[in-house]
């Protein structure tokens, strides 16, 4: 008998040591909402892509599954990166383009625990990493966070800190690089798995939500600058500033307008002199974008 229960006991204990934490794919299918920005010389993207878990490709003998806005092949090599993980570790690895051309960083690791540190690249230098502490480790709906004393700020606001989150990747997806050559900001919305929507962010800038639009569809413009705004948070009014030289014609001025994240045009002025004041009392709190003709663009928080 006692020879049966051990037999038991290690069959069952080697199943659950096996599967330690979640995957990060499905049996089936696995996708990432992930809202976008990316403005300057790029075209500034619509505010939402949903990344998919591809094929399995062999990678200097590592398997890969690609990572790619294309949900069946050929995938598009300018957005693909490529994702292997290891479920009994928690560990998850990216190959992905950096400064030094194709390379492999851990992205994630699940086994970390307060105090400890994680090597986190620049994307641009081969061989040059910052080491931020864990400062956070705790459970929320049956998975297991890490966060790192690493600030990370999707579309530029406060508080937002680089987190692994277990079966899902990180809150900033599961290709990130800190430094992208590209300027591309990305934030983790929801997550499905086999047609099942298996995760919802809740960060209080989107709010649960599984899709942004940084603009309406009709508003896509390539920019030139990144827009200032401040107070940003605000409580009622910003004052905006470009410089002089993006505006074409002073003596007309230019359009300025304020969306919310779903494109809807909420206020529009034609404005001759920066800096200038707007009055954002009367908005309920969220988050809004700023345009500036197509010379800038920027995006302020509103709280109450």
């Amino acid at each position: 008998m006692k020879t049966i229960f051990t037999i038991i006991f290690l069959s069952v204990f080697s199943t659950f040591s096996h599967a330690q934490y979640q995957s990060l794919f499905g049996e089936e299918s696995t996708s990432w909402d992930m809202s976008v920005w990316a403005i300057g010389i790029f075209q500034e993207f619509p505010g939402l892509i949903i990344y998919y878990a591809g094929n399995d490709t062999l990678i200097d003998g590592n398997t890969y599954t690609i990572i790619s806005p294309d949900s069946t092949p050929p995938y598009d090599n300018t957005y693909t990166s490529y994702l292997r993980e290891d479920p009994e570790q928690g560990k998850a690895w990216s190959f992905v383009r950096s400064g030094a051309g194709w390379e492999e960083f851990l992205i994630m690791d699940l086994s970390l625990e307060v105090g400890d540190t994680f090597a986190i690249s620049d994307g641009h230098h081969l061989n040059q990493y910052f080491y931020p502490a864990v400062d956070s480790v705790y459970y929320h709906e049956g998975r297991k966070y890490v966060r790192l004393d690493f600030e990370y700020n999707p579309w530029n606001f406060p508080g937002e800190k680089l987190t692994f989150i277990e079966g899902v990747g990180t809150n900033i997806g599961v290709f990130y690089l800190p430094f992208q050559i590209i300027p591309v900001d990305y934030y983790t919305l929801c997550q499905n798995k086999d047609d099942t929507l298996s995760y919802v962010n809740n960060s209080p800038y989107f709010l649960g939500r599984c899709d942004v639009s940084a603009v309406g569809i009709n508003e896509r413009k390539k920019v030139e600058y990144r827009l200032d705004i401040f107070p940003n948070p605000t409580t009622g009014k910003i004052t905006i500033d470009i410089p002089d030289d993006l505006i074409p014609d002073k003596s007309k001025g230019i359009i300025v307008k304020i969306m919310d994240v779903t494109g809807r045009k909420l206020l529009e002025e034609k404005v001759r002199h920066f800096p200038h004041e707007i009055n954002g009392t009367s908005l309920p709190s969220g988050i809004y974008v700023v345009t500036v003709g197509d010379k800038a663009v920027g995006r302020f928080l509103k709280e109450e």
